[in-house]
């Protein structure tokens, strides 16, 4: 009986074992709520992880992340440049460590939102009537970077 007891003592004993995590990233900009004046290419940066070896970015236009785009990056890396986004859209974005072999995954940092503007910079304009083509060149758009014609 003596045995018994001792077994079930260690086996509850064994269950308030924690095992260390790594720790959530803190996002470092941009703000919370932050809308960009003329750009779809925001870049997201994020405060280094002690351990990590990698981030993993989430950003969505569902708060929830009920789908979302994803990317992976070496933690020598502390910003994301997100390309592919829309005009005048408000997503979200959160950011998970992960240690080295994908051993250990942090729990998501906080979600922030952030918004692209409305409008893109118009950089030159040519008109070359003679052709009747009209030449605009943008500035932050992509894929339109270059030449309209």
């Amino acid at each position: 009986m003596k045995k018994f007891a001792f077994f079930i003592f260690l086996l509850c004993a064994g269950m308030n074992v924690s095992f260390a995590q790594i720790a959530a990233p803190t996002l470092n900009s941009p703000a919370d709520g932050y809308v960009y004046p003329n750009t779809i290419k925001p870049n997201l940066k994020i405060n280094t992880v002690s351990g990590a070896s990698y981030y993993l970015f989430h950003w969505s236009e569902d708060p929830t992340f009920a789908t979302y785009s994803s990317y992976t990056m070496q933690s020598s890396y502390t910003g994301l440049n997100v390309n592919g986004l829309k005009f005048g859209t408000t997503y979200y974005w959160r950011v998970y460590a992960i240690t080295a072999n994908y051993a250990d995954t942090s729990a998501a940092s906080e979600v922030r939102s952030f918004t692209n503007g409305n409008s893109i910079t118009l950089v030159s304009f040519n008109d070359t009537s003679s052709t009747g083509n009209i030449f605009l060149r943008f500035l932050f758009c992509p894929p339109l970077n270059g030449e309209l014609a």
